[in-house]
Protein backbone atom coordinates (compact mmCIF):
# COMPACT_ATOMS: atom_id res chain seq x y z
CA UNK A 1 0.00 0.00 0.00
CA UNK A 2 1.75 3.44 -1.01
CA UNK A 3 1.51 6.37 1.20
CA UNK A 4 0.65 9.57 -0.70
CA UNK A 5 0.72 11.98 2.36
CA UNK A 6 4.91 13.92 2.33
CA UNK A 7 5.29 15.36 5.61
CA UNK A 8 6.78 18.93 5.91
CA UNK A 9 7.56 21.03 8.37
CA UNK A 10 4.89 23.97 9.14
CA UNK A 11 4.69 27.19 11.56
CA UNK A 12 3.07 25.20 14.38
CA UNK A 13 5.31 21.92 13.57
CA UNK A 14 7.10 21.58 17.66
CA UNK A 15 9.87 19.60 16.88
CA UNK A 16 10.83 22.12 13.78
CA UNK A 17 11.87 24.65 17.35
CA UNK A 18 13.24 22.05 19.52
CA UNK A 19 15.80 21.27 17.19
CA UNK A 20 19.16 22.95 17.00
CA UNK A 21 18.81 24.98 13.92
CA UNK A 22 20.88 25.70 10.99
CA UNK A 23 23.36 29.06 11.59
CA UNK A 24 22.89 31.94 9.16
CA UNK A 25 24.98 35.07 9.55
CA UNK A 26 24.48 38.36 7.99
CA UNK A 27 25.97 42.04 7.58
CA UNK A 28 24.27 44.94 6.42
CA UNK A 29 27.25 47.39 5.86
CA UNK A 30 26.69 50.83 3.90
CA UNK A 31 28.37 50.71 0.77
CA UNK A 32 29.02 54.58 0.63
CA UNK A 33 27.83 57.16 2.43
CA UNK A 34 24.44 57.22 4.97
CA UNK A 35 20.89 57.80 2.64
CA UNK A 36 18.52 59.78 3.84
CA UNK A 37 14.90 59.48 5.37
CA UNK A 38 13.36 55.92 3.62
CA UNK A 39 16.24 55.11 1.23
CA UNK A 40 18.47 53.90 3.98
CA UNK A 41 15.68 50.97 4.49
CA UNK A 42 16.91 47.77 4.02
CA UNK A 43 15.65 43.94 4.52
CA UNK A 44 17.23 41.02 5.72
CA UNK A 45 16.24 37.84 4.32
CA UNK A 46 16.83 34.21 5.70
CA UNK A 47 16.95 31.23 3.93
CA UNK A 48 13.81 29.41 6.08
CA UNK A 49 11.97 30.62 9.42
CA UNK A 50 13.97 31.73 12.07
CA UNK A 51 13.97 30.12 15.01
CA UNK A 52 15.67 32.89 17.10
CA UNK A 53 18.14 35.94 15.88
CA UNK A 54 20.48 38.20 17.54
CA UNK A 55 21.30 41.08 16.48
CA UNK A 56 24.62 43.32 16.61
CA UNK A 57 25.23 47.17 16.81
CA UNK A 58 28.75 48.00 15.10
CA UNK A 59 28.11 51.92 14.29
CA UNK A 60 27.58 54.83 16.11
CA UNK A 61 24.07 55.45 14.80
CA UNK A 62 21.11 53.42 16.58
CA UNK A 63 19.26 51.01 14.73
CA UNK A 64 15.69 50.28 13.98
CA UNK A 65 14.43 47.07 13.54
CA UNK A 66 10.75 46.09 12.54
CA UNK A 67 9.57 43.04 10.63
CA UNK A 68 8.03 45.19 7.65
CA UNK A 69 9.57 48.56 5.55
CA UNK A 70 6.40 50.36 7.10
CA UNK A 71 7.28 48.82 10.85
CA UNK A 72 10.49 50.59 10.55
CA UNK A 73 8.99 54.59 10.02
CA UNK A 74 9.21 56.80 13.12
CA UNK A 75 6.65 56.66 15.29
CA UNK A 76 3.50 59.05 15.85
CA UNK A 77 1.90 57.45 18.60
CA UNK A 78 2.43 53.73 18.65
CA UNK A 79 6.03 52.55 18.06
CA UNK A 80 6.31 49.14 15.49
CA UNK A 81 9.86 48.51 15.76
CA UNK A 82 12.71 48.26 18.40
CA UNK A 83 16.20 50.20 18.75
CA UNK A 84 19.13 48.43 19.06
CA UNK A 85 21.47 51.02 20.62
CA UNK A 86 25.03 51.46 19.28
CA UNK A 87 27.47 49.15 19.97
CA UNK A 88 25.30 46.95 21.80
CA UNK A 89 24.09 43.85 21.00
CA UNK A 90 20.53 42.35 21.68
CA UNK A 91 20.05 38.79 23.78
CA UNK A 92 18.68 36.18 21.02
CA UNK A 93 15.46 36.69 21.01
CA UNK A 94 12.74 33.59 19.97
CA UNK A 95 10.96 35.05 16.97
CA UNK A 96 10.16 32.62 13.76
CA UNK A 97 10.45 35.14 10.62
CA UNK A 98 11.70 35.72 7.43
CA UNK A 99 12.97 38.87 7.33
CA UNK A 100 13.58 42.02 9.16
CA UNK A 101 14.04 45.31 8.32
CA UNK A 102 16.83 47.56 9.59
CA UNK A 103 17.18 51.68 9.35
CA UNK A 104 19.63 54.25 11.40
CA UNK A 105 17.43 55.95 13.53
CA UNK A 106 19.50 59.30 12.31
CA UNK A 107 20.08 60.60 8.58
CA UNK A 108 23.86 61.53 9.56
CA UNK A 109 25.32 58.50 10.06
CA UNK A 110 25.70 55.07 8.80
CA UNK A 111 24.43 51.73 10.40
CA UNK A 112 26.33 48.80 10.44
CA UNK A 113 24.56 45.45 11.75
CA UNK A 114 25.26 41.86 12.14
CA UNK A 115 22.47 39.33 13.09
CA UNK A 116 23.25 35.68 13.42
CA UNK A 117 20.16 33.61 13.18
CA UNK A 118 19.18 30.02 13.99
CA UNK A 119 16.87 28.35 10.89
CA UNK A 120 14.17 25.57 11.40
CA UNK A 121 13.42 23.48 8.65
CA UNK A 122 10.39 25.91 7.96
CA UNK A 123 9.66 27.20 4.32
CA UNK A 124 9.82 30.74 4.74
CA UNK A 125 7.35 30.60 2.19
CA UNK A 126 5.12 29.31 4.99
CA UNK A 127 5.06 33.06 6.51
CA UNK A 128 3.21 34.62 3.35
CA UNK A 129 3.49 38.05 3.52
CA UNK A 130 5.63 38.07 6.86
CA UNK A 131 4.35 40.87 8.91
CA UNK A 132 2.90 44.11 8.47
CA UNK A 133 3.65 47.47 10.15
CA UNK A 134 0.00 48.56 9.55
CA UNK A 135 -1.33 46.02 11.81
CA UNK A 136 0.88 46.81 14.68
CA UNK A 137 2.99 43.78 14.08
CA UNK A 138 6.31 46.17 12.83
Amino acid sequence: MANYYIYKSSLGSVAAYQVSGTPQLKTDAPLAMPLVGDADVTSIDFNSVTNWIQITNNSLADVRIGFSANGTKPATAVANYFIVPSFTQTPKLPLKVRQIWTTSDTTILAKTISVVASLTSISSGSIESNWSGSVGVG
